[in-house]
């Protein structure tokens, strides 16, 4: 409820900092930050796109823009192991506040280098149709 609550409060949505992932005209992933990006408040990947590093684009697209040293995010228990792939480290075990539980986790930003990434930046943006976009400029 308090989840529920939360995404559809207009005020709350209009702070974030919001970028969804495109393939033609299909919204496939969301990632939201708030706190001048340094804490994740949405991140969701369509189940059909899951696994095929379009979370991890995602959060690249994240970690170029934020100034901080630190991204936190307060984890649902289920998808612990997502963000641990993705070099989030827990900082807490499961806490339960109204009703949700999570686990905080936090993620060092370290720039690295664009030949580093784990999966092919050409593979993914191969087709024009495909792209990042921040949701609040269109």
């Amino acid at each position: 409820e308090e989840f529920y609550k939360f995404v559809n409060d207009n005020e709350k949505l209009a702070s974030l900092d919001l970028w969804g992932y495109y393939i033609e005209d299909r919204l496939i992933g969301v990632i939201g930050t708030r706190d001048e990006v340094s804490h994740i408040s949405l991140f969701f990947v369509d189940n059909e796109f899951q696994r095929h590093s379009f979370g991890k684009k995602l959060l690249d697209t994240v970690l170029e823009e934020t100034k901080a040293d630190v991204i936190s995010v307060n984890s649902s228990p289920s998808a612990v192991n997502a963000y641990k792939y993705m070099g989030f480290v827990a900082t807490d075990g499961e806490i339960e506040s109204n009703g949700i539980k999570y686990v905080p986790m936090e993620l060092k930003v370290e720039k690295v280098n664009e030949n580093s990434e784990n999966y092919s930046m050409a593979d993914l943006l191969a087709e024009e149709d495909k792209k990042i976009k921040n949701i609040k400029e269109d």
